[in-house]
């Protein structure tokens, strides 16, 4: 309980610790200015393929600037995130308790990947006919995992993959060599090896994944964040 003294000074508290909070961001985003220098985490397959015209756009503009990437697993990205190590993320949709805010850019969707002599190469391919292959599943901790693993829990199926991999172009060569199958997004899809892999929408269901921009919610991204931010929109 506060003494009157104390209640009358509580808005003048407030007020000073909520100009100090601002004045500090201001001169965060000044530093980074100045310094010229951006952080951000991304998923791989993002990193490879939305970043790099991006960041050309914004050498020429600013030909100082320095860049760092962290490209991880869909959780060390938001946890890079939320702590303030990166300026921001380019990751899947975060969960609602994550103070994340979320700008969608691209909905992604899932193929069928092949060795192209597979039968299943010259058709539609529905998740069901790729499931009862020998599945080639990336690991637990990544975005894609957790989509595969939902339509076969949507499907009412318990799929055991044949092998798991962490990297899509990991997956790419063991089809090649003739292993197995497996789903992947279509972003991912330039980071497989050419030859002889066939891609084809996956359906029944059609299922994408949201990418997008993360931010720490209630932060304002220094300049040159957001200058890149908007070459990725």
């Amino acid at each position: 309980m506060l003494t009157p003294r104390g209640q009358a000074f509580l808005p003048i508290a407030r007020r000073v610790v909520r100009d100090l909070t601002v004045s500090l961001d201001e001169l965060g985003s000044y530093v980074s200015s100045v310094v010229e220098h951006v952080t951000l985490a991304a998923l791989p397959s993002v990193a490879a393929t939305q970043l790099p015209d991006a960041l050309r756009r914004l050498h020429a503009d600013y030909p100082a600037v320095t860049i760092a990437i962290l490209d991880s697993f869909r959780d060390n990205v938001a946890g890079a995130v939320a702590r303030g190590e990166v300026d921001f993320g380019l990751s899947v949709r975060p969960p609602p308790t994550a103070r994340l805010d979320f700008a969608p850019l691209v909905e992604d969707r899932f193929f069928a990947v092949l060795h192209r002599e597979d039968a299943l190469a010259a058709a539609e391919v529905r998740w069901s006919d790729l499931f009862a292959r020998p599945f080639i599943a990336m690991r637990g901790m990544t975005s894609i995992r957790r989509l595969t693993d939902r339509v076969a829990a949507d499907l009412g199926l318990t799929v055991e993959p044949a092998l798991q991999a962490s990297h899509p172009a990991t997956a790419g060569a063991m089809i090649q060599a003739g292993m197995g199958v497996s789903a992947l997004p279509e972003l991912t899809l330039k980071l497989l090896p050419a030859d002889n892999l066939a891609m084809r929408p996956l359906t029944a269901p059609l299922v994408t994944r949201s990418l997008g921009i993360l931010t720490r919610s209630g932060r304002t991204l220094p300049h040159l964040a957001r200058a890149l931010v908007d070459y990725l929109a």
